[in-house]
């Protein structure tokens, strides 16, 4: 519908001349479209007697995994990513990663930065911004920033994982992005296969890989729903509205993680190893917990509060909300209260809170320390001590984020801070 609609405020009264009065032959060109699209692209555009040559868009090259996860501890899911990092650096395989708010976007770009340690730079003990592998686009982000990191995709640049709003899914053309991750579900099936249209574009096997937990279902057209709840072959349901000729791929380990899970390919079973995102989805976290009244949380919230205030009297506005404080939002205060009964380590806070910075997430376990005393103080020391030697990378994230990016307040990707929530 928006081809649609940018044909017909730019357009229409010039073609309906050209095609109308004169007879003058006419070719319309559009990518990955529905049904009723094509149908309103000819009729805005006037044309008749329209013959119309359909390519099916399936892209075979392309494996389809969807994932159900729990809103807790939902970062943990990218714990494969971190590990790819860690492993093969700079040779990391190119991923972007699209994000439906500018807040899940801080979110796993700090999840990962911090994850990360120094592996997140090449070389390792460089903190400059161009060094660090890991990058974030959106439509305000500045536009040499953009450059750089279109640049790199492009050719075999440093920036291996793009954390990214929409702004990076149309008009832009990477050959070998080997990883789409969807983190929510987009809101349309003609969204959903424009950001997996980024994937496998030099013909070579690619992975479309969407994160979701229930509540954000609301937020998605009826088509989007139905091929998320779906229980048949992921690769059918969502090309249905466009080609409904297409088949579920043979081996069916290549097809999508549903065909995958009944793969028989050697007759009594599957050769294909599990996806190492397949691989983090099934592991048992034995997540530590403790009980939390009513009266403890509005105690943590109030001393979360007290910290943002001293935060705000020292530094600027964050880039990431107009409330936000260098990091420290009103977000990430019920972020902290929403999940205090997991949090006892820095690995806890990096799973569930979006914290930008270590010296933050040693604030916020002192002040749980004081509450709960169930924190094991010489651990408590020691990730203290740990804080102090990371300073520099952490400095080197905070300001990437306050130079290369304005406030979102005026991003229209940012209107739905609280589907998130």
């Amino acid at each position: 519908m928006k081809v649609a609609t940018c044909f017909h405020m730019h357009s229409h009264s010039l073609l309906f001349f050209v095609v109308v009065l004169t007879g003058t032959p006419f070719v319309a060109l559009t990518g990955t479209s529905d049904q009723e699209t094509a149908k309103t692209i000819c009729k805005e555009l006037v044309l008749q007697n329209c013959r119309s040559v359909f390519v099916s868009p399936n892209r075979t090259n392309l494996r389809f995994s969807v994932f159900k996860v729990a809103k807790e501890g939902m970062l943990t899911q990218l714990n494969w990513l971190v590990e790819l990092i860690q492993t093969q650096k700079n040779q990391t395989p190119k991923t972007i990663i699209f994000c439906p708010t500018m807040y899940a976007v801080a979110s796993v770009f700090n999840f990962l930065l911090m994850k990360s340690g120094p592996k997140a730079y090449y070389p390792e003990d460089s903190r400059k911004k161009e060094h660090c592998l890991l990058g974030i686009f959106h439509s305000l982000t500045h536009q040499e920033y953009k450059e750089r990191v279109v640049e790199s995709l492009k050719g075999n640049g440093l920036k291996r994982i793009i954390v990214a709003t929409t702004a990076l899914s149309m008009g832009v053309n990477f050959p070998d992005i080997r990883y789409v991750i969807m983190w929510g579900p987009p809101r349309s099936l003609l969204d959903f296969h424009q950001e997996a249209g980024r994937a496998g574009r030099d013909g070579l096997p690619a992975d479309i890989v969407t994160y979701l937990y229930g509540q954000q279902l609301t937020h998605c057209e009826d088509d989007m729903k139905s091929f998320l709840k779906s229980s048949e072959c992921h690769r059918i349901t969502s090309y249905k509205n466009f080609d409904d000729s297409i088949a579920s791929l043979s081996p069916s380990h290549d097809c999508c993680n549903h065909c995958a899970a009944t793969c028989t390919c050697t007759g009594s079973g599957c050769v294909q190893e599990a996806k190492p995102f397949e691989k983090e989805c099934l592991q048992d976290s034995g997540q530590q917990t403790r009980v939390v009244s009513a009266e403890e949380k509005k105690l943590i919230n109030e001393a979360l509060n007290e910290l943002k205030d001293k935060f705000k009297s020292s530094v600027g506005v964050s880039p990431f909300g107009s409330t936000s404080c260098h990091g420290f939002s009103e977000e990430l205060i019920c972020d902290v209260v929403d999940n205090c009964h997991h949090i006892f380590t820095i690995s806890d806070i990096q799973a569930f809170v979006p914290v930008f910075s270590n010296h933050h997430a040693i604030k916020i376990l002192e002040i749980l320390s004081e509450i709960f005393d169930d924190i094991d103080s010489v651990a408590l020391a020691n990730q203290v001590h740990y804080s102090s030697e990371t300073t520099e990378q952490v400095d080197g994230f905070e300001y990437l984020i306050v130079s290369d990016y304005p406030d979102p307040d005026l991003d229209e990707e940012s209107t739905d801070l609280d589907f998130v929530e």
